[in-house]
């Protein structure tokens, strides 16, 4: 079996280099207990936190039934691994799940979107036409639709309790095989920027490969939304979070009751906001970062330090609380690495650096285990500096909407 997962990805890198590169996002992993034949995995803490030490900052499983796969021919096998990275390029598993929808209903979804925007030789994908739908719809419409006739089956109150008027039933959140295709889908803001990457990269060279027009727009169209980045904020404390014990008295041991002194844990984060305060930085532009730190006590966090930078360090704060003003000490060059070596020399566990990019590239010393999130001023300074960034850390914009 490995082998010919080996010969699909020889064979992607040459002739379609938008799932090839999609592909190297996920480490293989088999898993004879699944009932479909390739699935998004659930992976594991570190690929969760994305803390599994690949460069580009992304570690996800892509799952894989050998039971399956060796009853099928090559051909048949490729294309299940083919829906599958076309699912992750729309973002299904990872985003865009409306809410009351059942992960079966969209799996199912998903697979009717996917069989109407691209021709497959081999895999069995359901179509619009086989549960009475329209083509050409996006997602979330047959998200909702799908699950509204599965609210009316089950209430008695379709068309002679029957959801689809096709060759079969539409199946519910209960169907096994839908179930398992969609388990392990997840919000995961981290990995839809690492695929909205992928869809930049494809979109500057025009290499797409056999997807076509129309499915290669719906996936533009789908890297199109702006990056959130108080979510951006929250997912990245909370994949840097760490522990302290303390003991107390108020709680007794497990093993000697009250004889002896109990503990508890107390979740922080050493956390360190980088401000960029050159002179390229614009007044209003400060105020901006004025509020991603006065949000981060909105994410549990107690004190948060605060730096601010030009070509230097030029001032060091701890704030506790919600701030309205203050000065910013700089307005000369930019250099970012002084923020860097900072966060390193102090023993920080993460650092959002907010900056509109415009300086060298700073380096990241190997032994360090800091993690980065760039935070860019405006779309264009994002546009012009992700990829360095990326190099180092997870990337977003602010926004000033």
């Amino acid at each position: 079996m490995p082998g010919l997962i080996e010969k699909i990805s020889q064979r992607w890198s040459i002739s379609e280099p938008a799932l090839f590169r999609v592909l190297c996002l996920f480490t293989l992993k088999e898993n004879r207990a699944i009932s479909c034949p390739v699935r998004i995995g659930a992976g594991d803490k570190a690929a969760r936190s994305g803390s599994c030490g690949s460069g580009n900052g992304f570690c996800r499983i892509l799952e894989y039934n050998p039971e399956l796969l060796e009853n099928m021919d090559g051909h048949r096998a490729a294309e299940y691994f083919k829906c599958e990275m076309i699912r992750v390029l729309l973002k299904h598993p990872y985003e865009r799940q409306p809410a009351g929808c059942s992960l079966a209903t969209c799996a199912l979804a998903s697979n009717i979107l996917i069989a109407g925007n691209y021709r497959f030789n081999f895999a069995e994908l359901p179509c619009a036409a086989d549960y009475g739908l329209e083509k050409d719809q996006v997602y979330e419409w047959y998200c909702l639709r799908i699950q509204e006739r599965c609210r009316e089956a089950e209430s008695g109150t379709g068309e002679d309790g029957v959801v689809a008027r096709g060759r079969e039933e539409v199946p519910h959140a209960g169907n096994p095989a839908l179930a398992d295709l969609s388990a392990e889908w997840h919000e995961d803001q981290f990995m839809v920027e690492g695929v909205n990457s992928i869809i930049r990269q494809c979109e500057e060279s025009g290499l797409w490969g056999s997807l076509g027009g129309g499915l290669v727009e719906r996936i533009k169209a789908s890297a199109k939304a702006r990056i959130n980045w108080r979510t951006m904020l929250g997912g990245f404390r909370g994949s840097i979070l760490s522990s302290r014990r303390r003991l107390t008295r108020m709680r007794p041991s497990r093993r000697f009751d009250f004889d002896q002194m109990g503990s508890t844990r107390e979740f922080d984060t050493k956390l360190l906001v980088a401000m960029d305060v050159s002179g390229s930085i614009g007044k209003r532009v400060i105020s901006y970062f004025l509020g991603v730190i006065n949000s981060s006590f909105r994410y549990g966090i107690r004190q948060l330090d605060v730096i601010q930078f030009d070509v230097d360090v030029t001032r060091v704060m701890t704030i506790r609380q919600a701030v309205k003003f203050f000065s910013a000490v700089g307005r000369g060059g930019t250099n970012l690495q002084p923020a860097v070596d900072y966060a390193v020399k102090n023993g920080y566990d993460g650092l959002v650096l907010l900056t509109d990019g415009y300086a060298p590239e700073p380096i990241l010393p190997r032994s360090a285990s800091l993690k980065i999130l760039w935070v860019c001023t405006d779309e264009k300074s994002y546009e012009n500096n992700h990829r360095w960034m990326e190099r180092t850390g997870r990337v977003c914009t602010i926004d000033k909407r």
